[in-house]
Order: structure tokens, then C-alpha cells, then sequence
């Protein structure tokens, strides 16, 4: 069975994924806080993990992947989605920390 997370879905959860979310007024399946390690999921339990627009809100980016890579399922999928440094979005919103440019990652 084909298991998928999207980590700080907010209120446009992928459909049919369990979605993870800090904030309780959404309602996610999994209410945790991205900066506090570890997460509350088991070893290996996603074939596919999608993260969208999370990362630049984080203290430590890389712990935060050695946790996807933890909880994801050996030849699984890791999809990172952020806003590239040289975009204006990147610097519009208070909450980001970090500005990313292409990376592209094969675990």
C-alpha cells in the first residue's frame, strides 16, 4: 500500500495524503511542530513525501531532511518545493529563515 505525507499542508492537503501541520485550526492528521525532532511517525512509513514551501520556515533544514529520509520508505520520493532566493516572494513573507536556489537531490 502506497502511503504519501504532505508535511505543512495547511489547508490544501494533496488528496489522499496524511497530512502534517503545526497549526490546529487545520485540522491536519498529525499535529507536530517541524523544528522539534523527532517526529512523531515511525521509521520508514511513506513511499512519497511532499514538502511545499516549508523549508524556508525552518531553524535546520538539513536535520528536517534526515527526518524525511528517516520516516521515508527505502526507493521512495521526496518532493521539495520552495521559493528561489532571487524571487521576491522569497523575502515577502516575516517567517523565512532560509533562501534556497536549485537543488536537486537523488537519496
Amino acid at each position: 500500500m502506497e502511503r504519501t505525507l504532505d508535511i505543512g499542508c495547511g489547508k490544501n492537503k494533496i488528496p489522499g495524503a496524511l497530512g502534517l501541520d503545526i497549526d490546529a485550526g487545520l485540522h491536519p492528521d498529525i499535529l507536530h511542530d517541524l523544528n522539534s525532532y523527532p517526529y512523531p511517525i515511525r521509521d520508514n512509513a511513506f513511499n512519497k513525501i511532499y514538502a511545499q514551501h516549508v523549508t524556508e520556515h525552518l531553524d535546520d533544514p538539513l536535520k528536517f531532511s534526515q527526518e524525511c529520509r528517516r520516516i521515508l520508505k527505502p526507493g521512495g520520493s521526496i518532493f521539495i518545493e520552495t521559493p528561489h532566493f532571487s524571487s521576491r516572494v522569497a523575502y515577502f513573507k516575516p517567517g523565512h529563515k532560509r533562501f534556497f536556489r536549485i537543488l536537486c537531490l537523488q537519496v
